[in-house]
């Protein structure tokens, strides 16, 4: 009975601390209401801001994860292409196509292919054009592709940055039914990358090369297509006696020049201007009391001794400005050139890059051939004008002397001394000349080089100009042992190193033109052939006991 009467008061304890806290509660009723709503508020938008970021972050990992799953899948359709592109050359060599292991590997290629595109969310299922499987439609993009050199294995290497142009099932179905016809290509079949940014057109020409091309670009302008598409006519690669043509996003350009490229030019610019002044001025071998005379501040003296730097630099001048004329001329755009310079000759001449397409094989001749025909007619007009100076006895004692071995070094020099000097002149061990021999010598010797048929130098465009891409891919390899070996066993160090510049600047092929399937007209022809044999001329030795071309014709006696 005395527990009822313990628990009384704890339950008045508790209604009066209930009161009380009513009461609190009844005398600031706002503040505490207004000051809950706030806090409630913030911590809902923090919330909410949390989870907002929450799921950011998670769309950037899942987006992070289907890059890296794409690149991959890139990564695996390019290494399949390889493995299709080798194992039909290795068919090929044997003899025999193996079609059913190729056709393997196409077939894992699509697949592949088909996994990247339901990877990706811009793609979608489209029917392939002509004998094609069911391909898959990349939506293109807007980034820039560049496009250089190409390699035997492919008709482009293409660098890309991230996100690259592609050509969709759409635009090539639209290529092979509407633009390509029977009047001037007929498709049989339609070859597209694992990386969707080519494809290439096999078929059969239904007239001429120029002809087809030319109705070609003409119905394709007549579509939204034209801003989408570049298109080449050239040789296949894998049988060089087939056309295809070969569709690239129209954003694919020739690597621009940057600015590291742009500062390299001036620097060697800068450069060669030195050696050839070294070499110019070296030539004349100076006695003590003219270098004396030279220091106290003789003019004349001075401007004689730079007339062989100021001469070969007019003549390298004249070799690029005969390249940009003819580009202009042809609508080719050129990159900045590079001077080379050299510690044998003052300069190995220059580099001139394209930057644009040629539209056909006769413009690439134009701009190949302009530069040392120009070069060499000014070559020869110096040194013929300074063999002519040096037989009528215009010559100064502190002329250059040169050794007797110098005309001895080249048919086309050595027929020409022979025929303007005396035979007593050439008898003597040192010969001394007018300064403008040194500089026709000199730049004959630098124009020659350039005209060895080797990769991008003037006389490898030359040959593919006149002869197609696969001959002179063939000459070059000829020409650069040839180079290597008159180098090393011919003990010749102008040579040797000049093989060194052409292996690591220019060996490769240069970029395609447009319609390479139409060869250049006779007439440059017998101007591209002229030109080499000039340059067989220039670098052959003058054989001993010969007098004159006119012995070797008919057949004088060593």
């Amino acid at each position: 009975r005395r527990a009822p009467a313990a628990r009384l008061p704890r339950r008045r304890l508790r209604a009066s601390a209930g009161a009380g806290e009513s009461e609190t509660a009844e005398r600031e009723p706002s503040a505490v209401g207004k000051l809950t709503a706030e806090e409630i508020a913030a911590k809902r938008e923090k919330a909410r801001t949390a989870r907002s970021e929450a799921d950011r972050l998670l769309v950037e990992v899942e987006r992070a994860n289907l890059e890296a799953e794409r690149a991959q899948l890139e990564a695996d359709k390019k290494k399949l292409e390889m493995d299709r592109i080798r194992l039909n050359k290795e068919a090929m060599k044997v003899g025999k196509v193996t079609d059913t292991v190729v056709d393997e590997v196409v077939d894992d290629t699509k697949k592949v292919m088909a996994s990247a595109a339901a990877g990706a969310s811009t793609t979608n299922d489209t029917p392939a054009p002509a004998k094609t499987d069911d391909a898959k439609k990349d939506a293109p993009t807007e980034s820039k592709t560049e496009l250089t050199s190409n390699t035997p294995d492919t008709l482009f290497d293409v660098t890309f940055t991230v996100d690259f142009p592609t050509l969709s099932a759409k635009d090539i179905n639209e290529l092979a039914e509407h633009v390509f016809s029977i009047d001037s290509f007929f498709v049989t079949d339609i070859e597209r990358s694992p990386l969707l940014d080519r494809a290439v057109f096999r078929g059969n020409l239904r007239t001429t090369p120029q002809k087809a091309f030319d109705r070609i670009l003409k119905e394709l302008g007549k579509r939204e297509l034209k801003d989408r598409i570049r298109l080449f006519l050239m040789e296949d690669p894998v049988d060089q006696k087939k056309p295809v043509i070969v569709a690239l996003p129209a954003d694919a350009k020739v690597r621009p020049a940057g600015i590291g490229t742009k500062i390299f030019a001036v620097a060697v610019f800068l450069l060669t201007t030195t050696t050839l002044f070294g070499y110019g001025v070296g030539v004349f071998d100076l006695a003590p009391e003219y270098l004396q005379q030279l220091g106290e501040g003789d003019e004349a003296l001075a401007s004689q001794l730079l007339s062989v730097p100021q001469g070969l630099l007019a003549i390298i001048a004249l070799h690029e400005v005969g390249h940009r004329v003819a580009a202009a001329w042809r609508g080719i755009k050129v990159d900045l050139p590079f001077f080379l310079p050299s510690l044998q000759v003052g300069s190995f001449g220059t580099i001139t890059p394209l930057a644009s397409f040629p539209k056909n094989r006769s413009d690439f001749f134009d701009f190949a051939a302009a530069g040392p025909l120009a070069g060499v007619l000014a070559s020869l007009g110096a040194l013929i004008s300074g063999l002519n100076l040096t037989a009528a006895g215009a010559v100064e004692s502190w002329f250059p002397h040169v050794s007797n071995t110098l005309f001895q070094s080249s048919l086309l020099i050595g027929s020409l001394a022979r025929a303007m000097l005396s035979s007593q002149a050439l008898t003597e061990a040192t010969i001394t000349v007018h300064p403008l021999v040194v500089v026709g010598y000199t730049g004959l010797l630098l124009n020659a080089i350039n005209l060895i048929p080797i990769g991008r130098l003037d006389g490898g465009r030359i040959v593919q100009a006149l002869f197609g891409r696969a001959t002179a891919s063939a000459v070059s390899s000829v020409c650069a042992g040839l180079l290597f070996l008159g180098g090393v066993f011919g003990d010749s160090r102008l040579l040797l190193w000049w093989g060194v510049v052409a292996f690591f600047l220019q060996r490769e092929g240069d970029i395609p033109c447009q319609e390479e399937l139409s060869e250049p007209n006779d007439a440059r022809s017998v101007i591209g052939l002229t030109l080499l044999v000039l340059m067989l001329a220039t670098l052959v030795p003058f054989p001993e006991g010969f007098q004159s071309v006119s012995d070797i014709v008919g057949g004088g006696q060593v």
